[in-house]
């Protein structure tokens, strides 16, 4: 049967029972143990804490050891790196392990380049992948699978994608580890684009789902003007008639940074870069790249045009309200957003049934944003070097149990709609039983396997490559609503964006 060595591999290991942590420890300790931020939701937290307490309970029973292990929950990802960025690195108030996306971890990394040393504050993993105690594969007890995990190359049995989005730091080298990730998907209400497709003719003979999973970019945008132009028409007139009001839209995007940095990656237009110095570069800036600029203020005028027809709403352009808010009110038609929190975009009640594909690439170049949780060690200055390492050592041990396959399934299971960060994962029952079924995560997790495949780029880390991600976002959003929709009108506003984003750059 499928992990069923490990299970009883781990089930011995935790058999003595400990009483579950009630909540965050309050008090730090001197003793073994190491401390550990994140924002999770009640139901993640719940099964973080459950995790805490099985770990404790496996290094007590292995070396005697009695940890103390102190979780603090922080409101989101900005939380945590405000608390640090704004007292925790000065006083050493610092976590050994924390949530963080990775361009937070590139902040903490430029912090300590500024003080001398960009290792200063967060540790470089690479040493420990094979560490003779502690690597991968060698510890049985914490759910290591020797033969997948251990070995050139294996990196702990991590996803290639998953794992490489932390080695695009200043300083060479692994600098954070994927814990849970997502990816955007195309969401669609399917009794809708089925009345549409059954009298659109490039989709005559075809079953409909197939259908929508083969579009590229230019053949979706040809659906959604034909769905569009019977939209503007009398309800008498249409193709599809409505009962209650008809879609605003056709399609929304959850996030405007995003779709920016996405379509600027299918379409191979320059992003950002690390120049010599280690130094982030914004490589569509006109005086960096003027074919790269005049690129993206063509595709932000054709985007404008497609926002001005309404055909699409972005979340910027909404108000600020998530475009999945629009597509479950059945005000929009298709809606691009996270596979993590997949069931968010059900509709209440049973108002019509969510289908799942990826969204559609531009110029057949199929890649994809990878987002998620990641994790990050740090290092805390006020404490010694010996207590520093010893803390981590513990730390990147519970990593290992947490991100093992039952434990990261399990987390995944309670989260909505995040996918496992192991290949191992994807071989369990476990993994069986939560991609079966008709719910929207169900069926996120089958279009991620099966469609989206692992296809993810990964930009670069570095000093305001976060506050560039934002700027770019909001670039996208003022382009859409720009009233005169000239070229010198676009290019002001990506000079703008150049100019705030070139301020934070270190």
């Amino acid at each position: 049967m499928k992990n069923k060595l490990k299970t009883i591999i781990l089930a011995l290991a935790i058999a003595p029972a400990v009483s579950m942590l009630a909540g965050c420890e309050k008090k730090a300790s001197n003793g073994p143990g190491f401390s550990f931020w994140y924002p999770f939701s009640q139901a993640s937290q719940a099964r973080i804490l459950k995790q805490v307490s099985q770990f404790k309970s496996i290094i007590k029973n292995r070396d005697g050891v009695s940890l103390t292990i102190k979780v603090s929950k922080l409101g989101d990802y900005d939380s945590i790196k405000t608390k640090l960025e704004e007292g925790g690195f000065t006083t050493g108030n610092i976590p050994t392990m924390t949530v963080a996306y990775p361009d937070h971890v590139a902040s903490y990394m430029a912090r300590g380049k500024k003080e001398g040393d960009p290792l200063k504050y967060v540790w470089k993993l690479d040493d420990y992948f094979n560490d003779p105690e502690i690597g991968f594969g060698k510890q049985i007890e914490l759910g290591d699978d020797p033969a997948r995990d251990a070995g050139e190359g294996k990196d702990g049995d991590f996803f290639a994608k998953y794992i490489d989005e932390g080695r695009h730091y200043i300083v060479d080298g692994t600098y954070s580890v994927p814990f849970a990730k997502s990816t955007e998907l195309l969401y669609y209400n399917k009794e809708l684009v089925d009345k549409y497709l059954d009298h659109y003719e490039p989709a005559a003979g075809r079953a409909h789902d197939s259908f929508i999973n083969s579009l590229g970019w230019n053949d979706f945008i040809n659906l959604c003007m034909f769905i569009r132009e019977d939209l503007n028409k009398p309800n008498a007139e249409r193709l599809v008639k409505y009962e209650g009001s008809a879609p605003k839209y056709v399609f929304g995007y959850d996030s405007d940074s995003n779709m920016f940095i996405t379509r600027l990656m299918q379409q191979r237009i320059p992003y950002s870069a690390i120049n010599e110095s280690k130094t982030g570069v914004i490589s569509f800036a006109k005086d960096v790249d003027k074919e790269a600029y005049d690129a993206v203020t063509n595709d932000l005028l054709y985007l404008r045009n497609l926002y001005r027809s309404n055909i699409l709403i972005t979340k910027l352009t909404n108000g600020d309200e998530y475009a999945s808010n629009l597509f479950t009110e059945q005000e929009t038609i298709f809606t691009v957003g996270s596979s993590g929190g997949s069931d968010y975009n059900a509709p209440k009640g049973k108002g019509f049934t969510v289908s799942v594909s990826k969204v559609p690439e531009l110029n057949g170049n199929a890649e994809y944003v990878s987002q998620g949780v990641t994790l990050a060690f740090l290092k805390n200055p006020k404490l010694t070097s010996e207590k520093n390492l010893e803390n981590f050592r513990y730390a990147w041990q519970f990593m290992k149990y947490i991100t093992n396959c039952d434990q990261n399934l399990a987390f995944c299971t309670d989260s909505n709609g995040y996918f496992p960060v192991k290949q191992g994962a994807l071989e369990t029952e476990d993994w069986d039983d939560l991609t079966s079924g008709d719910s929207p995560s169900a069926k996120a997790y089958r279009c991620m396997v099966n469609q989206v495949k692992h296809s993810y780029f990964n930009t670069e880390l570095f000093q305001g490559c976060a506050e560039l991600r934002t700027l770019v976002g909001s670039l996208l959003a003022q382009a859409l609503v720009d009233e005169t929709g000239t070229a010198a009108s676009i290019n002001s506003l990506i000079d703008e964006t150049v100019r705030k984003a070139s301020a934070n750059l270190g």
